[in-house]
């Protein structure tokens, strides 16, 4: 989980969207719990990279998570 977090996010960094939220989609369903500021940032890039692509409904999902978690 760990590594798709950081692979997702130089795939973020990089451009490549599908990837990027392949991997980061993947890394916030198998983070443990306590990684918690980790996980913020996967639903935080998550919530961009979908609301590029106009998926409006699941970025506002990802963003609300990212922002619960403190």
């Amino acid at each position: 989980a760990y590594y798709d977090a950081f692979e997702g996010e130089a795939a973020w960094v990089a451009g490549d969207q599908r990837e990027a939220e392949k991997l980061l989609a993947q890394a916030a369903a198998e983070l443990p719990s306590a990684e918690q500021l980790l996980r913020a940032r996967v639903y935080a890039m998550l919530a961009d990279l979908r609301a590029d692509r106009g998926a409006t409904s699941e970025a506002l999902q990802d963003f609300e998570r990212s922002m619960q978690i403190d």
